[in-house]
């Protein structure tokens, strides 16, 4: 059993790099993908651990994207990047989106107080645990001073898009990213198909466009995909020449309902044939 969509605390997850692998020996599981948020800093300390463990360097990028809305949220896509390249443009391009991640924060910090809230970039910095900053980590203090009702409360009345503080991400867009990552070496994959929100049809023709562009691969098993929408995928996938991927998207405690290489209630499970063949086809295309 292997896992290929798992985050630590260099970004968003409750698990450092380290005791993450440790965890994935201790479940059994044959391999894992480090894919933390817009950062590559998970992958050297996760790989420097002794252990049986395989530990697939990666990232999950954020792209400019705006799909339909579904229950008051619109469609939004990630990109999972495998065997990353750790210098040049796109090492750089990270970099700099992390660069701006900070002055964001700083600046969130600065709309909060001036509408009334008083919290310090400590406090922010302390909820995130020494990870990666983002809006939840704004909403856990919003909520642990008692200053908004719930998590909920903070997004509605303050942090969502459109209101008063919030600071919009900087992306990168597919026309941008693809590129990038190719010419760098790494492996493109679609991430969790399902948040795009897109019809299947749609999707069709968006991962028809994206595989011209350089693609590689569509990540068909998620904890949040039907068996019915896991077929479809695999079926796409097989027909427009993409690697097939699939992970739990752990986090630790931040999603709890989500296990480590068995995602929610036992819905995932990745054989190692997926492994072995995106190692394929980073050996067919990843040449930098």
């Amino acid at each position: 059993m292997i896992d290929l969509h798992t985050h630590t605390t260099a970004s968003d997850g409750t698990f450092e790099p380290s005791v993450l692998v440790k965890y994935a020996e201790s479940l059994g599981l044959t391999a894992i993908a480090i894919t933390d948020h817009d950062t590559l800093d998970g992958i050297k300390p996760a790989l420097r651990v002794e252990s049986s463990v395989e530990v697939v360097p990666g990232t999950e990028i954020s792209i400019e994207f705006v799909g339909p809305r579904i229950k008051g949220i619109e469609g939004h896509l990630h990109l999972l990047v495998y065997y990353p390249p750790l210098e040049g443009p796109f090492f750089d391009k990270i970099r700099e989106l992390q660069e701006w991640r900070q002055n964001r924060n700083l600046l969130m910090v600065s709309k909060l107080n001036n509408l009334g809230f008083p919290i310090t970039m400590k406090e922010i910095r302390d909820a995130s645990g020494g990870g990666q900053i983002g809006s939840p980590h704004f909403a856990s203090v919003l909520v642990k001073k008692g200053l908004v009702k719930n998590k909920q409360d903070a997004f509605d009345t303050l942090l969502g898009k459109g209101k008063p503080a919030h600071v919009g991400k900087k992306k990168m867009t597919m026309e941008e990213a693809l590129p990038l990552v190719r010419a760098g070496g790494g492996i493109p994959v679609l991430a969790h198909p399902c948040t795009l929100h897109l019809s299947n049809w749609r999707l069709k023709r968006k991962l028809k466009g994206w595989a011209a562009m350089g693609l590689l691969g569509v990540e068909t098993i998620y904890p949040d995909h039907s068996p019915k929408y896991r077929e479809y995928l695999t079926k796409i996938a097989s027909r427009l020449g993409l690697v097939a991927t699939g992970g739990s998207d752990f986090h630790g405690s931040v999603k709890p309902d989500i296990e480590l290489g068995s995602g929610r209630d036992g819905n995932v499970s990745v054989p190692l044939d997926f492994l072995t063949y995106l190692k394929f086809v980073h050996e067919v295309f990843g040449e930098a």
